[in-house]
């Protein structure tokens, strides 16, 4: 059969149109290695951040806490995805939420922590490596809950927008551009306002702001008129008591949708943007109890934005795989200590996928204490646990050098993850014991920590 221009035309035609009906096929959640905790010291840690504070291209981590005389908690990362023990900072009060930008223009990040217990905003000044002072407090409304640090009109410095829970208000900080700020415009929220999240709805390249409102079941949508200056209120129904707000494209037609935790009903609640910052009516997915925090990235590297809760009376987060077109599959728990209060993500160990950090907030062993669930999707195979020396033979060679390091300051583990052999982020003495009874007595195999034969870490 000849074949013609109108023919090939017709081939290409119904390949596209079989192309866009297939379905989406998502790829697998991955694993995650057994969680690692750091000790913050803190009675609490009630949110956590990952950002690069020093400016060495890994990702660092940034704790608030409600007390125990501490504010802040700064844990540098190692540059192999474990952290250094904490530095504490006092800013006055309680601290629920924090945001990071470069505030001065000294092209580091600077912090801003809202004092839920004293009606200001701390403001804190970088060094440049990972080290703070605090450079000015702001008075904002009655109890600020939440903190979005972006540019709202357009001068390329980051302004404040803070969500007050008792004066049902939001505010407004401009910057001068030099990390300072103008006095506090307010715009009225629903009741009892949390969080914040700073993204642009409708399409026009500026910052809008979506805030969820715990008294009154919605959240409300500021559209920016380009200036910083916001319209008023929309509101869009959500589930019962709902705490916090995400934004992404979660169905992958280029404009930002809205996730908003309730934890009343113990679901989440998606709208999905018309385009316009305008939204769809909520559909809601069960998580697990209470879920206080979503983040949102690609798990799993499918193109898609999957979720992730934190479920304060279920011990655990639910991860929850997007399908592409704005749906949701089914959560998958994964055990965590108890009551966790916020998460977060990011690539904490440059092997290009999405790390996640959980923080605790109530009275049990791990309060105080951050979580680092390790993504495997892209495991790092250079590593051999044990192998202290890297050539590639875990004996006792690997056995000296890690006790020349624990108890006479020799050279460190290369990497320093292959002396880690109990899975605990850090070599010191209990690895040395470690690696002593496995080379000399037949004791675990070297990260072996549950007795299955197989690397827990």
């Amino acid at each position: 059969m000849k074949i013609n221009s109108k023919h090939i035309l017709s081939l290409i035609v119904t390949i596209a149109l079989l192309a866009l009906s297939a379905p989406h096929l998502a790829a697998e959640l991955p694993e995650f290695t057994p969680g690692i905790s750091y000790e913050t010291f803190g009675a609490s840690s009630l949110e956590v951040i990952l950002v690069d504070l020093d400016e060495d291209n890994h990702l660092d981590l940034a704790a608030s806490t409600g007390n125990n005389g501490y504010s802040l908690f700064i844990l540098i990362n190692r540059g192999n995805g474990t952290f250094k023990p904490p530095e504490n900072y006092f800013t006055g009060g309680m601290v629920y939420s924090i945001a990071a930008a470069d505030l001065d223009s000294d092209e580091d990040l600077d912090l801003v922590l809202p004092n839920l217990s004293q009606d200001y905003t701390t403001v804190l000044s970088n060094d440049g490596n990972g080290a703070f002072m605090i450079k000015e407090s702001y008075p904002v409304g009655v109890r600020p809950t939440g903190v979005a640090a972006v540019d709202l009109n357009g001068d390329t410095y980051p302004d404040l927008a803070i969500v007050n829970d008792q004066s049902d208000n939001m505010s407004i900080l401009m910057n001068n551009g030099d990390g300072t700020f103008q006095d506090t415009v307010n715009y009225a929220t629903g009741d009892y306002p949390e969080s914040i999240s700073a993204v642009d709805l409708d399409g026009d390249n500026d910052y809008d702001l979506a805030v969820p409102n715990l008294w009154t079941d919605n959240v409300s949508v500021f559209l920016n008129n380009g200036d910083g200056t916001f319209q008023p209120a929309v509101h869009y129904a959500t589930g019962h008591y709902s705490e916090f707000v995400f934004s992404a494209d979660f169905d992958n037609d280029n404009d930002n949708d809205l996730a908003v935790s309730n934890i009343w009903y113990n679901d989440i609640s998606i709208l999905l943007n018309n385009g316009n910052g305008t939204f769809e009516p909520a559909t809601n997915y069960e998580v697990g109890r209470e879920p206080l925090c979503i983040y949102g990235d690609d798990l799993n590297a499918d193109g898609d934005i999957d979720l992730v809760t934190s479920n304060e009376w279920d011990d655990g987060i639910s991860i929850l795989e997007g399908n592409g077109d704005g749906t949701f599959a089914e959560p998958v728990v994964y055990s965590t200590p108890p009551r966790p209060h916020s998460v977060y993500g990011g690539d904490i160990d440059n092997d290009g996928d999405i790390d996640l950090a959980v923080a605790f907030a109530y009275p049990h062993e791990h309060r105080g204490s951050v979580f680092i669930l390790h993504n495997q999707l892209n495991p790092n195979p250079s590593i051999i646990c044990g192998d202290a020396n890297n050539d590639s033979n875990v004996n006792i060679s690997d056995a000296v050098l890690i006790i020349n390091y624990v108890f006479t300051g020799g050279a460190e583990p290369q990497p320093y993850l292959a002396g880690d052999v109990n899975c605990d982020a850090a070599a010191n003495v209990s690895d040395a014991v470690w690696i002593i009874n496995y080379i000399f007595i037949g004791g675990k195999e070297p990260c072996d920590v549950y007795g299955g034969e197989n690397p827990d870490c």
